[in-house]
C-alpha cells in the first residue's frame, strides 16, 4: 500500500500541482481491511468507505481545495448531488448536470 500512496503523492508535484485529500480503501474490494483519509503524510483510519469519502469531501470544502483533474467530474457530482452545493466556481459538465438531475429524481 505504501508504495502506491507514495506514487500518488509524488505525481502532482511533477506537474506543479498540490496534493489533495484522498479517500483510500485498503485490501480487496470483496473484503477491504481499512478505510483511510490521506492528506500529504497524514492519514486517519475511518470506519467505512462512505466515511472516507465524506471526510475527504469536507476537507476539500474546508480548505477550498481543487479537486484533482482526473476525478473533478466525480467530486463535482458528489458536491452537487449528495451535498447540494453549487458555486460560481464549479466546472460545468453537461453529463454531470444531467446525472445530478436524474439522481435527485430518485432520492427525493
Amino acid at each position: 500500500m505504501h508504495e502506491r500512496l507514495e506514487e500518488r503523492r509524488l505525481k502532482p508535484k511533477r506537474y506543479g500541482l498540490t496534493l489533495q485529500p484522498q479517500a483510500v480503501v485498503v485490501g480487496p474490494v470483496e473484503n477491504p481491511s481499512q478505510f483511510l483519509l490521506v492528506l500529504d503524510n497524514y492519514h486517519w483510519e475511518l470506519n467505512s468507505p462512505l466515511q472516507a469519502v465524506d471526510s475527504a469531501f469536507k476537507v476539500y470544502m474546508a480548505l477550498n481545495a481543487h479537486y484533482p483533474a482526473e476525478a473533478r467530474h466525480l467530486w463535482t457530482f458528489v458536491q452537487k448531488a449528495v451535498y447540494g452545493i453549487n458555486t460560481r466556481a464549479d466546472h460545468k459538465y453537461t453529463d454531470v448536470e444531467r446525472l445530478v438531475h436524474e439522481y435527485k429524481q430518485y432520492v427525493m
